[in-house]
């Protein structure tokens, strides 16, 4: 499958079918998502290198993140299934975000890694990465999303996006503080399944 755009205006109930090629039409025509392709290795590890360097500053815990996801674990993920690669480009850079994941255990999807390149930020890239995340996962049969962030600009990022925090760990990872956040998702039939709290 391949994600190629995601529409934000169409967004209300939606649904997204696993078939070789999945096109549909971009709300922000500069902005296009999809999995990653080969010539973009190096620029996603590129990306992926400087968000570890920002987000870490202990020299072990950047050391530990960039043991994993090199080139050749991301050359090796293009056209694979196992793992979900999906790459934001502009037309400007060929690789303005990235997201991380893997096929959804027990319907939960999990966010490993996401991230939007500095110098497009403020410009919809992480929203439109985002929906696409959702609509990926949906597609997978997945009625949740979670994730861990450690910054509150992250933790109020996913806020505005529907995410709700369900634990704070402080001094976790390396020391850092960070927030675990989760998001129920339509699912492809368009049903929200939910805990029933009165059983």
């Amino acid at each position: 499958f391949r994600l190629v755009s995601i529409d934000r205006r169409n967004v209300i109930s939606p649904v997204f079918q696993i078939i070789p090629v999945c096109a549909i039409e971009l709300a922000l025509p500069d902005i296009s998502v999809a999995n990653i392709e080969p010539d973009q290795v190096s620029y996603v590890r590129k990306l992926y290198k400087e968000l570890v360097h920002e987000l870490y500053a202990l020299p072990e815990a950047r050391q530990a993140f960039l043991k994993h996801w090199t080139e050749k674990d991301l050359s090796e993920a293009c056209g694979k299934t196992d793992k979900a690669i999906l790459i934001a480009s502009t037309p400007e850079l060929p690789v303005a975000g990235l997201f991380f994941g893997g096929v959804p255990e027990g319907g939960v999807g999990t966010v490993i890694w996401f991230g939007v390149d500095q110098r497009c930020r403020g410009r919809s890239v992480g929203h439109v990465l985002l929906d696409s995340i959702e609509q990926f996962y949906s597609g997978l049969g997945a009625h949740k999303i979670k994730l861990f962030c450690n910054t509150s600009e992250a933790r109020q990022f996913y806020e505005k996006s529907g995410y709700t925090v369900e634990g704070f760990h402080p001094g976790h990872w390396w020391q850092i503080d960070c927030w675990s956040m989760g998001k129920a998702i339509p699912m492809v039939n368009g049903d929200i399944i939910r805990p029933d709290n009165d059983q």
